[in-house]
């Protein structure tokens, strides 16, 4: 589980298909080495963080991509900006953000 994970790299898609609930997807690597991608579908699963190895899942409504975007897009070597995913015992955490949650 990434706590407070620096984003290194980021990348977005875009698009519009037949083939999933969500359009929109933000993958990202972390100062660890480990991986998360945050899907924004119109209806998220009620299991919206997953756990596979080194690799985080998030699944977040579509109306909070534009303030994920925006800050991502704000980061400067003096605003670094962190991932953020926990389950415990149930109670779940999935974040990006700018400072200790």
């Amino acid at each position: 589980m990434p706590l407070q994970d620096k984003i290194v790299k980021y990348s977005v898609y875009v698009a519009h298909n037949d083939f999933v609930d969500f359009q929109r997807v933000i993958d990202l690597r972390l100062e660890s080495g480990s991986t998360a991608t945050i899907a924004f579908p119109a209806n998220p699963p009620n299991d919206w963080l997953q756990f596979s190895g080194s690799h985080t899942t998030l699944y977040m409504a579509q109306d909070e991509f534009m303030d994920v975007s925006r800050l991502l897009q704000a980061e400067t070597p003096f605003l670094p900006i962190f991932f953020t995913a926990l389950n415990l015992l149930g109670l779940r955490v999935g974040a990006v953000h700018t400072n200790w949650i």
